[in-house]
């Protein structure tokens, strides 16, 4: 998903200062240490062993997605409706129309 992302320019400032440094098991879950450019952080990506498989736990990543895409929005001067609109043009080359979107009341 991260590689798709960042391969269509939907993700990508900054990308790649980030790295993963000490990993720590316990039973079925992880714990995995952010580095930015090599250095120790405080965040963390969380991983689940599901049927054998590790998976990455997406939701406090999103989490922090929700404060950037808040943020950003708010710098551009957009409500958060139009600043998606405007990120779907982009990423689809072309205007998109309102009644796409309909969410609930």
């Amino acid at each position: 998903m991260l590689a798709d992302s960042v391969s269509r320019g939907w993700v990508g400032e900054g990308i790649d200062r980030i790295g993963i440094g000490p990993v720590a098991i316990a039973g079925d879950h992880a714990s995995i240490v952010e580095l930015t450019d090599g250095k120790v952080t405080s965040e963390r990506f969380s991983l689940q062993r599901e049927n054998g498989v590790w998976r990455l736990d997406l939701v406090p990543l999103m989490t922090g997605a929700n404060a950037a895409f808040k943020k950003l929005a708010a710098e551009s001067g957009m409500s958060e409706d139009s600043f998606v609109f405007a990120i779907v043009e982009k990423m689809v080359g072309r205007p998109v129309p309102v009644t796409i979107w309909n969410p609930p009341r």
